[in-house]
């Protein structure tokens, strides 16, 4: 894996680099494709300063271009559907604390279901660096690269994480699928059920709380193929080595003292927060595990229902949290059939944390025929 070491000041980094997308972006940064080297071929993942190789490079500043909070798809660019989103509301830290802090959490991580973070740069950009950025007609986009030609001027500093180079979002995904009755497409969304438990089956087994788990933060292997799926944006993940976050591997258990502690109130995407997560007059409020546990049952609810509206969503939501309505998942559907996924669902989206299942452990997808492999190459449809 890189590092920040590798080229610590950047210095020759972005002379290598050529930017030759825009993917996404949020109140704090943007995201854009880049390739390097010079021939037109593409690499998993780099291995040599001179191998040529595509990746993602999240750009974020320390000042906010605008003062405007987004939701899951009230930025979403459906025509760049790929990389990061970085679309979120939060009341942390300095986004550069919250950059330093996701590649610190996510360096050492190995899965095939997170997205790989290859090495954090500290940038002082020129102007002519600035100007020959991809010209983008996107009023965001536009915002941040005057933003960045104003901190040019200045000589102010930001930073850059390179990663791993992913396909459309689940968001993008969910908003465009057709639902087929068919035995392939039931395995093809239990692919993705799997993929993203088992990512963050082994998030929590080193105690890190992504704390922004969302369909816009799920993301394709790549342009042409589906699998594995990842999940990725990390930059409002949280780790702690505190015993309540200690996970017992030989007995399954998250819970060896409490699986909660005090953390920032009100951080994520509101729509799925869990309600221990929101706090309007506290700052900090008591939440672990289980948070993002209820954010992935309401993403499971949204694979297996397949609503194409976020009003359609946001009333499920309110269904199944609020007034406890499971008639919102349909009995009638194939993987309601064949698994037992609404049990799931019911008891990861329970309103109070305390009758929530404690426990990635817990969270397991029943047995049945399964024809489409885990890591195939299934074209995206």
């Amino acid at each position: 894996m890189m590092s920040f070491l590798r080229d610590p000041a950047a210095t020759g980094w972005l002379d290598k680099i050529q930017f030759t997308g825009y993917l996404g972006s949020g109140a704090f940064g943007l995201v854009l494709s880049a390739v390097h080297g010079q021939d037109d071929k593409s690499a998993e993942a780099p291995t040599s300063p001179d191998e040529v190789y595509y990746t993602a490079v999240k750009i974020v500043a320390g000042r906010e271009p605008n003062s405007m909070d987004y939701d899951d798809d009230t930025n979403g660019n459906t025509e760049t559907p790929y990389a990061t989103n970085t679309n979120y509301t939060t009341s942390e830290p300095t986004q550069l604390s919250k950059v330093r802090w996701e590649f610190q959490n996510m360096k050492a991580t190995q899965h095939p279901n997170l997205t790989k973070l290859y090495q954090l740069k500290e940038i002082n950009f020129t102007l002519k660096q600035i100007q020959s950025l991809p010209r983008v007609l996107d009023a965001d986009y536009t915002k941040f690269k005057w933003m960045l030609e104003k901190m040019a001027k200045l000589n102010e500093t930001v930073y850059c994480i390179e990663m791993e180079l992913c396909g459309p979002n689940l968001r993008t995904w969910l908003d465009k699928v057709s639902p087929i009755s068919s035995e392939e497409f039931d395995n093809i969304r239990l692919a993705i059920i799997r993929d993203i438990i088992e990512g963050m089956r082994y998030l929590h087994g080193k105690n890190i709380l992504h704390r922004d788990f969302k369909p816009a933060n799920i993301f394709f292997a790549s342009h042409e193929n589906m699998f594995p799926v990842k999940i990725g944006d990390f930059g409002l993940s949280q780790t702690s080595s505190s015993a309540i976050f200690v996970t017992d591997i030989e007995n399954n258990d998250d819970r060896l003292i409490a699986n909660s502690s005090y953390h920032t109130a009100n951080v994520g995407t509101y729509l799925y927060q869990a309600p221990e997560m929101k706090n309007q007059t506290m700052p900090r409020t008591r939440y672990g595990k289980q948070a993002d546990i209820f954010s992935l049952g309401l993403v499971l609810l949204e694979i297996v229902q397949l609503y194409k509206t976020r009003q359609d969503r946001v009333e499920a939501f309110t269904s199944i949290v609020g007034r406890k309505d499971f008639t919102v998942i349909s009995d009638a559907d194939n993987l309601v059939i064949t698994t037992n996924v609404k049990q799931l669902i019911i008891h990861m989206t329970a309103k109070d944390p305390n009758s929530r299942l404690a426990s990635m452990f817990n969270v397991s997808l029943s047995d049945r025929k399964y024809v489409l492999e885990r890591h195939s190459n299934c074209k995206i449809i």
